[in-house]
């Protein structure tokens, strides 16, 4: 039996509330423009959203620790809408 560990979600869009409070709009678009990261080409494509996205969550873990928003990694998950994490998880693969 093999096992894999599960990986916490991050949600960027919690986060981009609790880093950018006040906002009009939290879409991807909204978010990129107010961070000034550019809107790609070829957005609502897997590969160009799936850049802009890891694009966006770097600049939300700079920002928010700048701010101290999550100084603390379980705060960090708390803050995306997830529980703390465990210190463990497993997922058997058959």
């Amino acid at each position: 039996m093999s096992y894999l560990a599960a990986a916490p979600m991050l949600c960027t869009r919690n986060l981009a509330r609790c880093a950018y409070p006040g906002l009009t709009s939290y879409s991807l678009d909204a978010v990129l423009t107010h961070t000034q990261l550019p809107v790609p080409d070829g957005r609502h494509r897997a590969l160009p959203d799936a850049l802009a996205t890891a694009a966006l969550l770097k600049r939300l873990l700079t920002d928010g620790a700048a701010r101290h928003r999550w100084p603390r990694l379980s705060q960090l998950h708390q803050m995306a809408g997830g529980p703390a994490p465990a210190t463990t998880h497993r997922v058997a693969l058959f």
